[in-house]
C-alpha cells in the first residue's frame, strides 16, 4: 500500500493482512460487531470509523480518496478497544487468516454499501457466534437483463438465481426501450407467484410472516429484492437460517427488504433421544442417528454445504421413526 500513512503504522489495533500474519491484541475477546467495507473512505464527508462508532471491528481493502484513509486512521487511533483490518476478502489466504483469528467472535456482521465484497454464508457461519446475525451479505446487482428473459426465469419450474439488477425491454422493431409501468405490474405479479412458491419450498430462508402478508402492496423493485434473498437458500449451510424482512442498515437512511442470516446449530433433539434410550437402550436407530449427526458436524467443519443439508434431511426422516412409548 503506497498511501501517506507510514507515520501512523504499525499499530497493535491495525491488522494488515497484506503484510505478514496479523496477531490479535490481548484485550480482544468475543461477541464483537464487524462492519465490512468501512474504515478507509468517507461517509457524507465523515470518516467511516467516526460515522459508525458502534462497531468494534472495521474491515476494508483499503482504498483512499483524497486522503480519506489517513483521516480514518487518525480518527481510529482516538477510539479505544477497536480494530481496523486491511485485507482482500477475495483472497483465500486473507480470508483463512481472518477466519482463524475471529472464529465465532462476532454477534453482528454488516456489509457497508451496495458493492462491498461480501462473505458467503458458509464463511459467515465460521465467524458468527451462536445466534449471531449478518446483514447486507449479497451484492446489489448492477447487471442488466431483458424482460423476456426474466419472464422465462420466473415461469420456470425450477427458479434459479435472478438477482435484483436493471431491466430493459425491446420493441417490435428490436430497439431497446425502458420498461413500462404496465410491464412492471405484469412482472410484479410473476415475482409474487415465484416468492410464494419459493418461500413454501425453502427449508432455511423465509420471508417474515407479517411482511409476507403485505406482498400485494410490494412495488416491483421490492419483489426483486425479496426473491433474490430467498434464492440464497441453495448456498446456505445447515447451521444457518435466514429471514427476509424490512431492515434499516447502519449506513442506509431507509427500510428496505434485506436477508438477515442467523447462526443456529441444527436441531438434533437430544432430550427426546435420551428419553428413548432410557426406555429402549442404544439400539440400531440411535446408532444410525448419532452417526448421521457426526457426519453433519464433519460437513460443517469442511464447508460442505450440500452434503450437510442432505444428511440433515436424512436425520429428520430417521428421527421421525423414533417412538417413545411405555
Amino acid at each position: 500500500m503506497k498511501y501517506n500513512i507510514a507515520d501512523l503504522l504499525p499499530h497493535e489495533n491495525i491488522l494488515n493482512f497484506h503484510v505478514g500474519v496479523p496477531v490479535l491484541p490481548s484485550w480482544v475477546e468475543g461477541s464483537l460487531t464487524l462492519m465490512i467495507g468501512a474504515g478507509d473512505l468517507n461517509q457524507g464527508g465523515i470518516p467511516n470509523v467516526k460515522a459508525f462508532p458502534s462497531f468494534d471491528v472495521y474491515a476494508c481493502y483499503p482504498w483512499d480518496n483524497s486522503g480519506s484513509l489517513r483521516e480514518n486512521i487518525k480518527e481510529f487511533l482516538n477510539m479505544p478497544n477497536k480494530l481496523l483490518c486491511f485485507l482482500d476478502f477475495t483472497k483465500q489466504d486473507h480470508l483463512a487468516l481472518f477466519t482463524e483469528l475471529f472464529k465465532e467472535k462476532f454477534r453482528v456482521i454488516e456489509g457497508h454499501g451496495s458493492h462491498t465484497p461480501h462473505l458467503k454464508a458458509v464463511d459467515l457461519s465460521f465467524l458468527l457466534e451462536e445466534g449471531g446475525k449478518a446483514s447486507n451479505i449479497f451484492e446489489r446487482s448492477a447487471n442488466v437483463s431483458s424482460v423476456s428473459m426474466v419472464k422465462e426465469w420466473l415461469k420456470s419450474p425450477y427458479i434459479s438465481y435472478i438477482g435484483n439488477g436493471h431491466l430493459f425491454d425491446v420493441d417490435e422493431k428490436g430497439v431497446y426501450k425502458a420498461v413500462s409501468a404496465e410491464t412492471k405490474i405484469e412482472l410484479s405479479a410473476l415475482y409474487r407467484d415465484a416468492i410464494r412458491k419459493v418461500n413454501c419450498s425453502n427449508m432455511q430462508i423465509h420471508v417474515e410472516e407479517d411482511y409476507l402478508h403485505m406482498i400485494d402492496t410490494w412495488e416491483f423493485e421490492e419483489c426483486q429484492s425479496v426473491l433474490t434473498g430467498l434464492l440464497y437458500e441453495f448456498e446456505t449451510p445447515v447451521n444457518m437460517s435466514g429471514t427476509v424482512k424490512p431492515f434499516q442498515s447502519s449506513w442506509h437512511m431507509y427500510l428496505r427488504p434485506e436477508l438477515i442470516y442467523t447462526k443456529a446449530t441444527p436441531k438434533f433433539y437430544p432430550e427426546v433421544l435420551e428419553k428413548y434410550i432410557a426406555i429402549h437402550g442404544i439400539d440400531s436407530q440411535v446408532i444410525r442417528l448419532n452417526m448421521i449427526r457426526d457426519r453433519i458436524y464433519d460437513d460443517i467443519q469442511q464447508k460442505c454445504v450440500f452434503p450437510g443439508k442432505a444428511k440433515y434431511n436424512t436425520y429428520r426422516r430417521e428421527f421421525a421413526k423414533i417412538k417413545i412409548d411405555g
